[in-house]
């Protein structure tokens, strides 16, 4: 099996190289985009779906739509819609199309500090930006600075199975990019299979709920380098009825919070799906959750939340708690990543354990073992913050209770950890003797 600090090297090449494989890839599969018909500011109309075709504002230019909607590639191809040099542009009220109808490879592109795209609205109106309605391949970029705005988001709504929506990419990448909506995105909502969120170096995403994989298998959500946040107001959800090996990712420094606003939900797992899986991976990695937490779901398979390689899951703080549930197959897994739940929880994460809901990655036999008590470190840091815990990662943890995988004597030993009367040879022995049962 590929070691962590393997898959955390790649990790890295991925976030510097994604950006530029998108971008590559858009024209590589249209290569007429290099010599397309070009409309520019004031001749870019609400419908840019001539084929083959650049629309493009450039800065100072700003350009206001009012209620019309706008389609990039309304039943045609290789339309793509850029703005840049801090151009602006906004709609209001009504809907942003990107890739409509059986064809697709269309995109739109925000670059460059102070460029922008908003999408306004008054009351109950709900305007949408869709990324792919019945077709795949379509992509949203918003790099250098650049910022978009809107209420709602879908990326991936298929037709039917001769019109499916795959295979669609969002990408936010570098410091002061940010993608915002003020209510749910939906991603792999119906018929959507394959389609991927990635916020990447210093990049930001916003939402007030989000949802992954509710219509459709291997959808993803990365939140990748240090400075790349996800901030997610409510309710969040990863798979469906039915479907399978939906992801997200947070990793390598990478943060994000959920469910910190009012009452919220945090689901892992559809009715007869599998794979689900939330992973927080490599140093300063962290993913808050607040609200009413539940782990996998009835007749599911495969619902996890992996903290690895010194990622972490903090549950709840002094201002919104965090209630947490299991069903089905449902369970933390542990590979030298932590837990932290806010509070003395030392007998809930005791009878969790108990109840096969926490697993830990061993290395002698190369596979996920669901562990006993001897397998893990429970501490209630009463008058601690969890800097000596964390080996120094994490401060700001007094009054939560920590769990951790119990790790290797090297890795134990550069820790530093100070529990009391209780010994690594105590829990290592209890552990031979848990595989030995």
């Amino acid at each position: 099996m590929t070691t962590l600090c393997s898959l955390r090297t790649f990790r890295k090449d991925l976030s510097r190289l994604t950006k530029w494989t998108i971008l590559a890839g858009l024209l590589a599969a249209s290569p007429s985009l290099l010599q397309a018909d070009e409309y520019l500011n004031g001749d870019v109309e609400e419908l840019m779906s001539d084929g083959d075709s650049t629309y493009r504002f450039t800065g100072p230019y700003s350009r206001a739509y009012g209620n019309s909607p706008i389609e990039i590639g309304s039943y045609n191809s290789n339309n793509a819609f850029i703005i840049e040099n801090g151009a602006t542009g906004s709609n209001h009220n009504s809907d942003v199309s990107i890739g409509v109808g059986e064809f697709g490879s269309n995109s739109m592109q925000v670059t460059g500090a102070d460029s922008k795209w908003e999408t306004t609205w008054t009351g109950f109106n709900a305007p949408f930006l869709y990324l792919g309605r019945g077709s795949g391949s379509n992509s949203l970029i918003i790099d250098e600075g650049g910022t978009f705005k809107g209420r709602y988001a879908t990326m991936g709504v298929g037709e039917d199975d001769d019109h499916r929506s795959d295979n669609n990419t969002v990408l936010v990448d570098g410091t002061g990019s940010s993608l915002e909506f003020a209510g749910s995105f939906n991603i792999g909502e119906l018929l959507a299979s394959g389609n991927t969120v990635t916020v990447s170096n210093g990049a930001s995403l916003k939402s007030q709920n989000l949802f992954v994989g509710f219509g459709g298998d291997n959808n993803s959500v990365t939140v990748t380098g240090t400075n790349s946040t996800w901030i997610n107001q409510t309710d969040f959800s990863i798979g469906g009825y039915e479907t399978h090996d939906n992801k997200l990712t947070i990793s390598d420094g990478a943060k994000a919070t959920s469910g910190t606003v009012g009452a919220s939900s945090f689901r892992i797992g559809g009715t007869f799906g599998s794979g689900s899986e939330v992973l927080v991976t490599g140093e300063g990695s962290s993913f808050t959750i607040g609200g009413d937490m539940q782990i996998g779901s009835v007749d599911a398979s495969g619902s996890f939340l992996t903290a690895a390689d010194e990622g972490i899951f903090v549950l709840g703080s002094d201002s919104f708690s965090t209630t947490l549930s299991f069903d089905g197959d449902g369970s933390f897994r542990l590979n030298n990543g932590y837990v932290a739940w806010h509070g003395n929880h030392v007998d809930d994460f005791t009878n969790f354990i108990v109840d096969g809901r926490f697993q830990f990655w061993d290395n002698e036999t190369s596979q996920w073992i669901t562990g006993a008590e001897g397998d893990f470190v429970i501490e209630f840091l009463s008058g601690l913050d969890g800097s000596a815990f964390t080996g120094g990662l994490y401060n700001g943890l007094e009054g939560y209770t920590i769990i951790t995988s119990i790790p290797e004597p090297s890795t134990w030993a550069l820790l530093g950890l100070a529990l009391g009367g209780v010994t690594l040879h105590r829990f290592r022995s209890n552990r031979a003797k848990n595989r030995a049962a």
